[in-house]
C-alpha cells in the first residue's frame, strides 16, 4: 500500500513538473550547442590567425641560433651561413628580420619637426602627413623563398620587392601605409587602396638602429626606401607593423655588406620539418612551430615596438 502511494505521488509530482523538466532540458541543450558553436568559432579564428602568421614568419618551422624570437640577435654569416643551409637541407630558406624605423622625412628632419624646429619642404613628403615616423619589423626574404607566393596572395596593389642597389624596395601593410598618409593625400588618390602607379611618390628613409662604424660621426645606418606594393591580411599586427623586403635590402640596413641571416624557415612536408628540427637540436639551435610562434608573436612584437619607441 505504501509503495503504491509513493508511485502515485511520484507520478503526480512528475506530471506537475514535466514542463519544467522539458524546458530545462531544452535550455541545457541550447547552452551546450552555443558552447560548441563558440568553441568552433574560436578554433577557426585561431587557425586563420596561425595561417596568416605562417605566411609571413614561420612556414612549417622556424630555426634560430638563439632563443626563439622575432628579429633574433644572433645570425649566421659567411661559411657558417652556407654550412647551416647545407645541414638543414633544400627546404631551408634564409631570411633576415630586423626592427625598423620608417620616416616620410629624413630621420633628422623628423626629429626636428617633432620639436617644432623644422618645416617640411621636401619632395615626397607632406606637411600635414598623419605620422612622421613609424616602428615595426622588416622581414627580408630570399627571391626563391616559397613564402613569397604566400605573401603575394595577400597583395591588394603593386608587387613584392625585388633586389635593388638603389632605394630599398618594400611591401607594406595597408594599415601601416595609411598611418603615413594624410586625409588630403588620400583624397588626391584615384582609389583606396591606391593604384600601384600612385605609390612611387611616397618615399621613406629607414634605419634598423645599426651604427655606421665607418663614418667619423658614427651615425645610424640609413637607407632610402620606396614602396612597391601593399598587402592586407585582416590581422592588424601584421598589417600595421610588418614590412616585407628583399633579404639584401635588410642586410644593407645593418651596414655590413656580408651575407647574413638570423632565421631559417622550413617549407614542404612535416617530414622535412622533422628532419630540420633534428639537425637544429644537434647544433644547439632553436626551433619553433607556427602555433608556438603565434602564441608568443603578438606580445613580443608589441613589446619590441614599445622598447624601440624609447629611443626614437
Amino acid at each position: 500500500m505504501a509503495r503504491r502511494a509513493a508511485r502515485l505521488l511520484s507520478r503526480a509530482w512528475y506530471r506537475a513538473n514535466r514542463r519544467w523538466w522539458r524546458a530545462s532540458a531544452a535550455t541545457l541543450a541550447l547552452f551546450l550547442a552555443a558552447v560548441l558553436l563558440v568553441s568552433g568559432l574560436f578554433a577557426g579564428l585561431q587557425a586563420a590567425t596561425e595561417d596568416r602568421i605562417a605566411d609571413f614568419y614561420t612556414d612549417e618551422l622556424r630555426v634560430t641560433r638563439t632563443a626563439p624570437a622575432v628579429s633574433p640577435d644572433l645570425d649566421w654569416t659567411g661559411d657558417g651561413l652556407a654550412a647551416a643551409r647545407a645541414a638543414l637541407g633544400p627546404s631551408a630558406h634564409a631570411r633576415m628580420e630586423s626592427e625598423l624605423i620608417l620616416s616620410r622625412r629624413s630621420l633628422l628632419q623628423a626629429y626636428l619637426e617633432e620639436h617644432d624646429q623644422y618645416e617640411v619642404a621636401a619632395p615626397g613628403s607632406s606637411p600635414d602627413a598623419a605620422t612622421h615616423y613609424g616602428l615595426g619589423i622588416v622581414v627580408g626574404l630570399e627571391p626563391t623563398d616559397p613564402l613569397r607566393e604566400r605573401v603575394h596572395s595577400h597583395l591588394v596593389t603593386g608587387r613584392l620587392p625585388a633586389p635593388s642597389t638603389g632605394a630599398i624596395e618594400v611591401t607594406m601593410g595597408l594599415l601601416g601605409f595609411r598611418s603615413f598618409t594624410s586625409e588630403a593625400e588620400r583624397a588626391n588618390l584615384s582609389a583606396w587602396p591606391p593604384l600601384a602607379t600612385e605609390l612611387a611618390p611616397f618615399r621613406f628613409e629607414a634605419t634598423a638602429g645599426y651604427v655606421d662604424e665607418s663614418g667619423a660621426l658614427k651615425g645610424l645606418v640609413r637607407q632610402p626606401v620606396v614602396v612597391v606594393g601593399l598587402f592586407e591580411t585582416g590581422l592588424d599586427a601584421l598589417d600595421s607593423l610588418t614590412t616585407v623586403a628583399d633579404i639584401g635590402g635588410v642586410v644593407r640596413l645593418t651596414g655590413d655588406p656580408a651575407a647574413r641571416a638570423n632565421v631559417f624557415t622550413i617549407s614542404g612536408s612535416g617530414a622535412e620539418a622533422a628532419n630540420a628540427a633534428g639537425v637544429a637540436r644537434a647544433n644547439g639551435w632553436q626551433t619553433e612551430s607556427t602555433p608556438a610562434f603565434s602564441d608568443r608573436y603578438l606580445g613580443q612584437l608589441l613589446a619590441t615596438v614599445r622598447a624601440m619607441s624609447v629611443f626614437s
